[in-house]
């Protein structure tokens, strides 16, 4: 078992109930928000790119040695599977509770030479509820939610790559 530790410890096999208890408790903030003739629904849909920070990154593997160094990521949201983001959530003039979606992807460009590959491509997925406020000329928005990743890797030669799945790797703020 390889486990990656850094921001986040990996909590495996639970993702099913939680993105429905995250649902669930979106849709009864979404439901429970002060209903007045002018709130309207609304879901955007956007791409972009991210710059990403050196983190520092350790990986465990059961019966060698720590492999601990300060990654460098790329993000390449041109290339696929596509960097996007989602949104939806109920708006009233002045602000909004929503429930959002970012699919975000790392390359660990550095590598120690124990690692052979390591990438998060098919998800750095960042599932949050947010609140919003709008104080022109800008909106403020603050959200919590899970961040839920899908790790492609190699390391000494032992293939840890999940066909399918994901994993809830911990807390994610949004501000």
């Amino acid at each position: 078992m390889l486990t990656e530790t850094g921001s986040s410890s990996t909590n495996r096999g639970t993702i099913p109930s939680r993105l429905l208890s995250a649902g669930s408790l979106a849709l009864g903030l979404l439901v429970a928000s002060p209903a007045t003739a002018q709130v309207e629904f609304a879901v955007e849909v956007f791409t972009g790119a991210a710059i990403n920070f050196n983190t520092p990154l350790k990986l465990e593997q059961n019966g060698q040695p720590l492999i601990e160094f300060n990654a460098e990521y790329e993000t390449r949201p041109l290339e696929q599977p596509f960097y996007w983001a989602v949104r939806v959530g109920l708006r009233s003039p002045k602000s909004a509770w929503e429930l959002q979606l970012f699919h975000h992807k790392l390359y660990l460009m550095n590598p120690p030479p124990e690692v052979q590959y390591f990438d998060i491509t098919h998800g750095y997925n960042i599932l949050t509820v947010n609140y919003a406020r709008e104080v022109q000329p800008v909106t403020l928005r603050a959200g919590a939610g899970v961040v839920i990743p899908h790790v492609s890797a190699t390391v000494r030669d032992e293939d840890f790559s999940k066909e399918e799945g994901f994993d809830v790797a911990g807390p994610a703020f949004l501000a």
